[in-house]
């Protein structure tokens, strides 16, 4: 069983920050965090608050560099809640705690 967060994320440095800034109003001046591309709906992330847009710099302490360290660090227990750290954008870079429940991921479809 995998854990299930539900957004899709790009590493930060491969969006473009001039369409951050030109789409948000605001540019993110780290180098780390993975930009959030997608929530889906009644998903863990959108449950706790999560929207398209916001930058995620930790989970559970440990610092995001970039997109596939999400996956890792989010490791297998299913059930779990972790703690993402990050910035909303359209809150312009406020820092917001996202506290969320893993749940089990669905089974491809065939």
């Amino acid at each position: 069983l995998r854990p299930y967060l539900g957004v899709k994320v790009v590493t930060l440095r491969d969006v473009d920050r001039l369409e951050l800034e030109r789409s948000y109003g605001f540019r993110m001046h780290s180098k780390g965090g993975v930009f959030v591309a997608g929530v889906g709906p009644s998903s863990p992330a959108a449950k706790a608050g999560l929207q398209e847009g916001d930058v995620l710099l930790e989970i559970d302490g440990s610092p995001l560099l970039e997109a596939a360290q999400l996956h890792l660090l989010l490791g297998d227990e299913v059930g779990r809640e972790v703690v993402l750290r990050g910035v909303r954008i359209q809150g312009r870079g406020k820092a917001a705690p996202f506290t969320v429940k893993l749940v089990t991921a669905a089974a491809p479809k065939a």
